[in-house]
């Protein structure tokens, strides 16, 4: 049966005051590259609701096969 680990991530985003939140599209891309070649795969990320719905953080949750010896 196979097992899992499981890893989060949490990035900030930037405000603004007129657009509200600011997502870092390249940063965030390079990072989960970064991750991929470690073997974590993406399975959930999301947005959590502040002041007047603006988002300041993106929760990333991601895994990869535990590997046993």
């Amino acid at each position: 049966m196979q097992r899992w680990e499981y890893k989060t991530l949490v990035i900030e985003l930037e405000q603004t005051f007129w657009s509200g939140s600011k997502f870092p599209h390249e940063a965030i891309g390079s990072k989960l590259d970064e991750l991929g070649r470690l073997g974590w795969e993406l399975v959930s990320a999301e947005t959590n609701a502040s002041y007047q719905g603006q988002s300041n953080q993106l929760l990333c949750i991601l895994k990869r096969p535990v590997v046993t010896v």
